[in-house]
């Protein structure tokens, strides 16, 4: 489908909203009994601490065999049949991509006396990179749609040098691959012979002198195999500009199976830090810090404590500023000189440990400004470099001011500041003054102050208070009248979730629908506390702090459980699926994005290794146990009439490989109850996402609007021209 460009959504009248809003979900006689494409069920089990665990759909991890595509395009068919008489269904496509056309700019970095930053004209698939040097216009240095070779290959953002001589650039090739960084000179604007591959993220950290950069890489992935090879042990690289990678310098190589490592240089070129821990993390902490000395090339004994974790952030000297949990869940800000041995190095206190959690530190011209979460919004204080509290940064009116990009050198920097329905300003702060001031607008095709985020506080299943952020337009929240309403929870990683701007629910809330997003533990919107309630073998309470948010929201009369989706994406989409699972009851739909689904199995696959610290290991008696409780596809039970579910996976995903929604959808189709339908999404050609282009982005969400609508029997009111 190819919804014409002319083709706009214009506002629903609020009396057809209301009653789209009061219609009841689909009955067996509205949808029909679904007759799905078959699969062949195998007789494959696994015997894991003495219990049989079946594996019916084992042969669909062969994503690539025959039998896996001839299912994947019969299951295509089946949507694309059963979401076609859902006549707006090009419309929302279409009004999807408008509201992701409008240009963006990211934050400038600044580098002596010149300033860089991406700028992507609206509509444009790939940005393009300005320098700016003092008050001249900026100047196109770089324009990424020339540099990747298909018009499916991403930017992979940017890194430049400390005097801004050089901008090393990342470019990535599709999903399932490594990134290839590329160097481009400022002065001439000439695009150098430099290319390294095998970057796993990350990008470069440049030397002080400019004269090359270090780099994380992996081994090389198998042709054909990429969503389901390992993604084996990383290792720290250096490269000097203008030779072949074949010639770079191995610096550090991680031994230990499941241990991630990244590296910094200080910003007074003296330190390489390599920050190592064990398993993946958002939080931003590490298990151990080193340091290698530039200037002698000598290595500095690591730091490590046992039960804590730091996050480099800065120094003077020898002495490292670091942001840590030691006595502190909540993070507190210390300094330890590195250049004493490691028995006489003490953590002295900066800033003691708030009463909210510290989520980051920015190293500022004699000063540091520090991120909290209070209550998942964003909160950001001033302090001199002892400590001493100087002010707190006044919300703008698009939302809190969130973190603050290093510099040492400077009073003065720039951030964006976005929300849910604001995609992202750039406000300039003065951090010795406390002003902040407006530096540039993205133009929109909606007004963002139509809507309205507020936070309400709700109770889990133990006692424990929980915040949430419920979001709609202002007109649609003051009516307090049961809507259909998303409802989205992370709680993974010591992320503190936050809302943040997504076109299609903006979409969805202009056509009155409503949105929730608790901050469930496994999170880390009150610190380590709050992300180690759910992990491992806890895993169960996000679970549950999903499941009641849902219980109060209905009981608040946000919504109905007819008209509650479950969504969950990534990380949480397991969360999503195993709580309509294990409440069928509350919930009118539920839509499963980009999922680890198949949790005996996660860690055989791409990076699932690196997952065991936050999911446990299956080859753990009390581990398994636990992932075997709310595993999504081991716990299909037979006849059971779940609410209609659609999983949305990438084809090409090589962080949660369609493996997993492949299975559990086989699985549902096969044995739950046939009066609500469950589907699958594949977004071809798509990795970690929902689409290569704008176009593909706003069918993929046509076809999901779609199917809850059928599925739900909400009708948006009309579309046209």
């Amino acid at each position: 489908m190819s919804p014409e460009a002319s083709t706009y959504m214009t506002p629903v009248p609020l009396v057809a909203v209301a009653a789209m809003f009061l219609a009841a979900p689909a009955s067996a006689q509205d949808a029909g009994r679904a007759v799905y494409p078959e699969a062949a069920r195998s007789d494959v089990v696994d015997v894991l601490h003495g219990e049989r665990v079946p594996d019916p759909y084992r042969w669909m991890e062969q994503m690539t065999s025959e039998e896996t595509r001839a299912w994947v395009d019969a299951q295509e068919r089946w949507l694309d049949t059963f979401v076609s008489p859902v006549e707006e269904r090009g419309a929302i496509a279409a009004r999807v991509v408008e509201l992701r056309s409008f240009a963006s700019r990211s934050n400038p970095v600044q580098r002596g006396a010149r300033s860089f930053f991406n700028e992507t004209a609206a509509g444009a698939l790939h940005p393009v990179l300005y320098v700016q040097e003092g008050e001249q216009p900026p100047r196109a240095l770089l324009d990424f749609a020339g540099a990747c070779e298909d018009p499916s290959w991403r930017s992979a953002g940017i890194t430049v040098s400390p005097e801004g001589r050089y901008v090393a650039f990342g470019v990535n090739p599709g999903a399932g691959e490594w990134n290839r960084e590329r160097v481009i000179e400022v002065e001439t604007g000439r695009v150098l012979d430099d290319e390294v591959r095998g970057i796993g993220g990350g990008g470069a950290s440049w030397r002080r002198d400019e004269a090359g950069f270090y780099y994380t890489r992996y081994p090389e992935r198998i042709e054909g195999a990429s969503l389901t090879q390992e993604m084996g042990r990383p290792a720290v690289w250096y490269h000097v500009v203008g030779t072949d990678q074949e010639a770079d310098v191995r610096v550090y190589a991680e031994e230990r199976e499941g241990w991630l490592v990244s590296h910094r240089v200080s910003h007074d070129g003296r330190w390489l830090i390599l920050s190592r821990r064990h398993g993946s993390s958002f939080s931003g902490l590490h298990d151990e810090i080193a340091a290698f000395d530039l200037l002698t090339d000598a290595p500095v004994a690591s730091l490590h404590i046992p039960a804590a974790r730091f996050s480099y952030e800065g120094n003077e000297g020898a002495v490292f500023w670091l942001q840590t949990t030691n006595a502190a869940p909540r993070r507190r800000l210390v300094a330890v000189d590195m250049s004493l041995a490691p028995g006489q190095r003490e953590l002295v206190e900066i800033v003691p440990q708030a009463e909210e959690s510290l989520t980051g530190v920015s190293v500022l011209k004699e000063r540091f400004a520090l991120s909290y979460s209070r209550h998942a919004r964003s909160v950001v204080r001033i302090v001199d470099r002892e400590g001493r509290f100087e002010r707190e940064l006044e919300p703008t009116a698009s939302g809190s001011i969130g973190w603050l990009p290093d510099a040492p050198e400077r009073s003065v920097c720039t951030t964006s500041v976005g929300g849910l329905a604001d995609p992202g300003s750039i406000y300039r702060v003065d951090v010795s003054s406390g002003e902040t001031s407006l530096a540039w607008r993205p133009k929109l095709s909606h007004d963002p102050d139509d809507f309205e985020l507020r936070q309400v506080f709700y109770r889990s299943l133990d006692g424990t208070r929980i915040p949430m952020f419920v979001a709609g337009k202002k007109e649609a929240l003051a009516a307090r009248s049961a809507r259909p309403l998303f409802l989205y929870g992370y709680g993974a990683y010591g992320w503190a979730a936050s809302p943040w701007y997504q076109a299609h629910l903006v979409a969805w809330m202009e056509l009155g629908g409503l949105y929730a997003l608790p901050g469930i533990r496994g999170g880390g919107e009150y610190g380590e506390e709050w992300h180690a309630a759910s992990v491992g073998v806890t895993r169960q309470t996000g679970i549950d702090d999903y499941l009641a948010a849902a219980e109060f929201l209905i009981e608040a009369g946000y919504t109905s459980s007819a008209g509650l989706i479950a969504n969950g994406s990534s990380a949480s989409g397991v969360v999503a699926a195993a709580a309509a699972m294990q409440r069928p009851e509350l919930f009118g739909a539920a839509l499963v994005e980009l999922p680890k689904l198949d949790m005996l199995r996660y860690p055989l696959f791409t990076g699932g290794k690196f997952l065991l610290p936050e999911y446990g290991s299956p080859e753990e008696p009390e581990a398994f146990a636990a992932l075997a409780a709310y595993s999504p596809y081991h716990n299909v039970v037979e006849g059971a009439c779940y609410p209609p579910m659609l999983v949305l996976v990438g084809e090409e995903d090589a962080t949660s490989p369609p493996l997993h929604g492949y299975k559990f959808v086989a699985e549902l189709q096969a044995r739950a109850c046939p009066d609500h339908p469950h589907a699958l999404e594949v977004v071809r050609g798509a990795g970690h996402n929902y689409g290569t282009s704008a176009e593909q982005i706003g069918e993929t969400w046509g076809d999901v609007w779609s199917f809850l609508m059928r599925v739900m029997d909400l009708e948006p009111g009309r579309f046209g021209s």
